[in-house]
């Protein structure tokens, strides 16, 4: 595969072929997590909410698990139990009066549900996402086509066909409002203001048409667009 080739191709699985042994899992587990977002992020389901943020929280997380973890998001809090066979024992949602409800975790998608799974049992002997064959093909089956995913999976992973001298300075620059920048759209997806980050970088020296491009682009951006991640020092 060229450049040009990666930049036509509609099938992540052949991009995660090319990567397979250069990917770090946290970029793995940000792409599946993205897919999970696009599928679910609107959900008004209690249930479908908690365990989506769950799976992203303790995919962030570099804390080891126990056997019985407490999650607890802003919608409520999962109980996973990732010793166990069947991690994923409880949820909880928060009612207005601020106590917990137990909500029905039948109500979760399937493939959420195994995402949950394995990242409450990654950290503690479980598999890591380094084969997501089985999540590519099952989401696309959920209706998020391979081209989207691939998409996806651009804005997350950089091409590697050709080197990317990323200067410090940029990161310093006036008062570092690159940086800034960079940590509020990763925490609070605040991905609009990418071309305001693309403007920070050119105050700071930055000229590389690909890393402007790329934040100026039409996306789709997601939490892990591989600019950021630079700024942020993530990998």
């Amino acid at each position: 595969m060229d450049e040009a080739a990666w930049l036509a191709c509609d099938d992540p699985r052949r991009m995660h072929e090319l990567l397979r042994d250069k990917l770090s899992a946290r970029k793995v587990w940000l792409f599946i997590l993205a897919c999970c977002q696009q599928l679910w992020g609107n959900s008004k389901d209690e249930a479908t909410r908690i365990a989506l943020t769950a799976a992203e929280q303790l995919a962030e997380s570099g804390a080891t698990r126990t056997n019985k973890t407490y999650v607890r998001v802003p919608a409520g809090q999962a109980v996973l139990d990732c010793g166990a066979s069947d991690p994923l024992r409880r949820l909880d949602a928060f009612r207005p009066d601020g106590s917990l409800t137990t909500v029905d975790e039948g109500a979760i998608p399937l493939i959420l549900a195994r995402v949950v799974e394995q990242s409450a049992c990654w950290r503690s002997g479980g598999c890591p996402p380094d084969c997501p064959d089985w999540q590519i093909e099952s989401f696309d089956e959920a209706g998020l086509s391979l081209a989207r995913q691939a998409e996806l999976f651009r804005d997350i992973v950089r091409g590697p066909f050709r080197p990317l001298l990323f200067r410090a300075g940029w990161r310093v620059l006036n008062g570092g409002a690159s940086v800034k920048i960079a940590e509020a759209i990763y925490n609070e997806r605040m991905f609009e203001q990418l071309p305001v980050l693309a403007d920070a970088l050119e105050d700071a020296g930055c000229d590389n048409g690909e890393v402007l491009d790329h934040l100026r682009g039409p996306g789709p951006h997601v939490r892990g667009c591989w600019v950021v991640d630079l700024l942020l020092g993530k990998r």
